[in-house]
């Protein structure tokens, strides 16, 4: 009995998952066809049918290289900080294998046994 209430309960985790994931895509696909709407249609025609309080179309550029600088900025400093994270190559603290000497020498006799050939 244990077994089936475990399964209801995973059964509907990963319903309310799949809904909200749903829901979620359905308002991105809403809120990028209003923001088209908004920055290709001539202003006119926005008074014409009764909006009359909308921000300005500067906005219509800014918010996309706002966006795209934001996000370039985030995988700088992701970056950054992961590099600072990591031991410096000659610390007693890093992992050094002795194997990737003979790896290297193998595969250098390899390809010179395949230049030969």
């Amino acid at each position: 009995m244990a077994s089936s209430e475990e399964d209801k309960n995973v059964r509907s985790s990963t319903r309310a998952g799949e809904v909200q994931a749903f829901v979620g895509s359905i308002v991105v696909i809403v809120s990028c066809g209003l923001y088209l709407v908004w920055a290709y249609v001539p202003n006119s025609i926005l008074l014409s049918i009764g909006l009359s309080y909308h921000p300005s179309k500067h906005w219509a550029s800014v918010i996309p290289a706002f966006l795209i600088v934001t996000v370039f900025c985030a995988l700088l400093l992701y970056s950054g900080l992961n590099r600072l994270s990591v031991q410096p190559a000659s610390s007693k603290f890093s992992i050094h294998v002795n194997a990737r000497r003979t790896i290297a020498s193998s595969s250098k006799q390899y390809i010179e046994e395949c230049i030969e050939q």
